[in-house]
């Protein structure tokens, strides 16, 4: 979830393998999958009736890293790709290793989008952050005008002083596109037309509206220090995490600063956006440090 300032550095070049293979190099680019940082080189070969993408790790670049990649290394990798392109268990997408520094996707069919879309999934590198909800005690105004943002623009943003401009609120998407408006009773809240890619079919995407810091004062994923699977005290799976000093400061700050109101007692809720989604966004007793757990419908 951190080492998010590395980029793809993208150096594209065809090169002609046969009359019915063409493999597209798309250069370097870091893979962030189970936690574990690598390089690795990916090509393209267009099958009949199916897309395969190929992903050849650096080794050379991993040992630079004081890394050696071994058959655990690979199996956490093969594992983190197959859940993001597998959620819900069912095998659509094949994902294997091959060899030992090789990690095959077959994608069925040749649709261009849902090809860039599979790409999308991989090269993504996981995010982490938290903040505020956006709540109708505290934010009538400012739901005001992020209802009257068109369905296809996600930010509000406002320009500062020195004329910079800066993203004040994000309608996310929540990872649960099942969840209904009652659930997030006296939050912003929409829903808006999406075209889902591996189907191609339009659905309604629930969105709700998350206030955002400043990047110098954002609690992001980049401040982690440790991060584990527990047990929560119903025995049901969590995740634990530690962030470093900084981090644990500006958490605590942020927390500390929305405390139930001590007039009427309202709460305010605390958005936690994985890959940018709202995964859930409980509500704010006390302040929180260093140490936190990420609680929900997490399996093993």
């Amino acid at each position: 979830m951190g080492g998010l300032g590395r980029l793809i550095r993208s150096q594209p070049g065809v090169v002609r393998l046969s009359d019915c293979t063409i493999a597209i190099l798309m250069g370097v680019f870091t893979a962030m999958m189970a936690g574990c940082g690598r390089e690795t080189t990916e090509r393209t070969i267009e099958l009949k009736g199916a897309v395969k993408l190929v992903y050849e790790i650096d080794l050379a670049a991993a040992e630079k890293q004081g890394t050696s990649v071994d058959q655990a290394v690979m199996d956490k990798m093969v594992g983190a790709i197959d859940k993001r392109f597998n959620p819900s268990g069912v095998k659509e997408f094949i994902v294997r290793p091959i060899g030992t520094d090789r990690i095959e996707v077959t994608i069925p069919g040749i649709d261009p989008d849902r090809v860039q879309h599979a790409k999308g999934l991989i090269v993504k590198l996981g995010t982490l952050e938290f903040a505020i909800v956006a709540s109708e005690h505290d934010d009538e105004a400012l739901i005001g005008h992020a209802m009257r943002l068109r369905k296809n623009q996600n930010e509000l943003a406002t320009t500062t002083s020195d004329g910079e401009r800066r993203i004040v609120a994000v309608w996310h998407e929540l990872t649960d596109p099942t969840d209904k408006e009652d659930r997030w009773f006296g939050v912003g809240y929409r829903t808006v037309p999406r075209r889902d890619p591996g189907t191609g079919v339009e659905i309604e995407v629930p969105q709700v509206l998350v206030k955002h810091d400043p990047p110098n004062r954002a609690v992001t994923g980049s401040y982690l220090t440790k991060v584990s699977a527990v047990t929560d005290e119903s025995g049901s799976l969590a995740v634990s995490f530690t962030l470093n000093s900084k981090g644990g400061a500006l958490f605590t700050k942020l927390t500390g600063d929305n405390l139930p109101d001590p007039i009427d007692g309202s709460k305010r809720r605390l958005a936690i956006l994985l890959d940018g989604k709202v995964h859930s966004a409980p509500t704010i007793n006390s302040a929180i440090g260093a140490n936190g757990q990420i609680t929900g419908r997490f399996t093993k």
